[in-house]
């Protein structure tokens, strides 16, 4: 049977795919070493609020998102560059994970304080995803089977804590906020990324049996076999109206074309690639201005509902339209590729202190200086340059 990503590729690059590759590739050094300068501490306890220039601004501690983005920004960096500097800051971020995050009856509180003491115990399954995703890239990246079997324990508490009565995802549980009133499709995205990336450090299969679960509720969502998600859904799994969050974010159609491709790369089920094309053409279609940059929502008939353009999207867009581009051979993304790069060169990368700026304005004028917060920890554009500087055969379909 023919893939559904069988289109002849031109090149997208005037100089060339490999002048983008060596570009990803110093962008990746630089953020990991402004990182690793800003952010590192002895007790491995990562502080994520920095300044334009990177200096320290005041923090009242670190959250289970910025730890372990970190963790995994590190363990990745590591991987590419080999140097040790990169294994070590995982190392003791993974250590400070265990030692001040993890709670005594399982799973990981929200945020510390930089001393290391709980100031919310929250539960929150969007952490828990990229915990399981930094303890899996560590335990890859280092080598380190203890760092995998933290991974599959914070999984096994997760499924168990979060998962509702119909298969999806509770956000938050215990104090002190109440039981979610609403869902959310991003923290289920972010645990299916999760558990694809366990299935390298998971003889069992339970990762992959997760993820197959995860997947096949998603599948079972309005608009999901079409390429088009909206965001918000009440406790029954009905879709929201546009004003209460039932829209489309464009950055996660993006990512979901990604994943898609992950999943046909992992299992080799051919509707994974159709469906994540359809994803990618949606995002295109939708979700792109003529400068190339990406807006951030638009209503499911397509009126922009969030038009201003933050630096996270554009990183997904690029990281999609990239590997459909070059491994799947899908040529009408290439234009729209390049416009993209060239708006993220230009508009987020700060030519002045280094690294990437987190927003614009809605009229593109205006930006958000500050180099960290506990969101913003460069996770997504190291995944973008790390598909930028993939090997060609990194996502060839399972035999």
């Amino acid at each position: 049977m023919q893939s559904a990503f069988s289109e002849t590729t031109p090149d997208i690059s005037a100089g060339g795919a490999g002048s983008d590759a060596a570009w990803a590739a110093s962008l990746l050094r630089s953020l990991l070493d402004f990182w690793l300068g800003a952010a590192s501490a002895k007790t491995g306890i990562f502080y994520p609020d920095l300044d334009r220039q990177w200096r320290r601004r005041e923090s009242s501690g670190a959250t289970l998102v910025s730890q372990c983005r970190l963790i995994y920004n590190f363990s990745r960096g590591f991987e590419v560059f080999g140097e040790m500097r990169y294994a070590a800051a995982a190392e003791r971020g993974a250590e400070a994970l265990a030692r001040y995050f993890a709670r005594p009856d399982g799973g990981y509180c929200w945020a510390i304080s930089h001393e290391g003491r709980v100031i919310e115990e929250t539960l929150d399954s969007y952490g828990h995803a990229f915990a399981i995703l930094a303890l899996s890239a560590a335990a890859k990246a280092l080598d380190r089977p203890s760092l995998a079997a933290q991974a599959i324990a914070a999984w096994r508490f997760t499924d168990g804590a979060f998962v509702d009565r119909l298969g999806g995802v509770l956000w938050r549980v215990g104090t002190p906020n109440p039981p979610d009133e609403m869902r959310s499709q991003n923290p289920i995205m972010h645990l299916f990324e999760a558990l694809m990336a366990l299935c390298a450090v998971d003889p069992s299969g339970d990762a992959r049996q997760g993820a197959a679960c995860l997947l096949s509720f998603m599948r079972s969502l309005p608009g999901f076999e079409r390429g088009r998600l909206i965001e918000c859904y009440d406790t029954n799994w009905a879709p929201l109206p546009i004003q209460q969050g039932g829209v489309l974010n464009i950055g996660h159609q993006f990512e979901w074309a990604l994943l898609l491709s992950d999943w046909y790369a992992l299992t080799g089920e051919p509707w994974a690639a159709v469906t994540g094309r359809a994803f990618l053409e949606t995002a295109l279609s939708r979700g792109v201005d003529t400068d190339g940059g990406v807006w951030e929502a638009c209503d499911p008939d397509g009126r922009l509902t969030a038009p201003q353009k933050e630096l996270w999207p554009q990183c997904e867009a690029i990281r999609a339209m990239q590997r459909y581009v070059h491994p799947h051979h899908l040529p009408n993304a290439a234009r729209p590729l390049r416009r993209t790069l060239d708006f993220y060169q230009h508009s987020f990368v700060d030519p002045i202190y280094g690294g990437l700026f987190a927003s614009l304005s809605c009229d593109g004028t205006g930006r958000v200086h500050d180099k960290g917060n506990c969101w913003k920890l460069d996770y997504h554009s190291v995944n973008m340059c790390l598909e930028i500087i993939a090997l060609p055969n990194k996502h060839e379909k399972a035999t």
